[in-house]
């Protein structure tokens, strides 16, 4: 499976699910996905790995093509 770049998760998450954004920390620049519906942090990035968020839960429905498509990630910033 090919590694995908961080522009392309955000518009593969985006487009899929229009209720989510990936942007970055102000503080620390690295991705994270952020629910619009409830304006949280449902993701984050740490050493290059995503960390679900309890967040996460209220798209159970579509967590394992979320996470399918995270796992893909390339591990870089930019």
């Amino acid at each position: 499976m090919g590694a995908l770049t961080i522009y392309e998760i955000k518009n593969k998450i985006e487009d899929t699910f229009p209720e989510l954004v990936l942007g970055w920390n102000k503080e620390t620049g690295k991705p994270q996905i952020i629910s619009k519906n409830y304006w949280c942090v449902i993701a984050y990035t740490y050493h290059q790995k995503w960390i679900l968020k309890a967040g996460i839960s209220d798209y159970s429905i579509h967590i394992a093509a979320i996470i399918s498509l995270l796992e893909q990630w390339d591990g870089r910033i930019e």
